[in-house]
């Protein structure tokens, strides 16, 4: 069996994305990391698939209308990572 090589980085994610994570690997027994390595692996082949994101969709469809009624952003603000 080989061994996978892997990169030590440091990063910082919203409290509740990381909750989410650990209760995630502790209800399948994984480990955090395992799950985490899925989670950004099943990102990038969304990304590289090109697939519109939901914001990006809602600020195409808000520039084609013209419409300033709708004022709802993405990601939430419960989203978002803190700097």
């Amino acid at each position: 069996m080989t061994t996978a090589v892997r990169e030590k980085f440091s990063s910082q994610a919203a409290p509740e994305v990381l909750a989410a994570l650990r209760q995630i690997a502790e209800s399948q027994g994984r480990q955090f990391q395992a799950v985490l390595d899925e989670a950004l692996r099943d990102y990038i082949d969304r990304h590289q698939k090109e697939r519109p994101r939901r914001h990006a969709m809602l600020r195409s469809r808000r520039a084609s209308t013209n419409s300033t009624a709708s004022t709802a952003s993405w990601p939430s603000k419960a989203c978002r990572a803190t700097t």
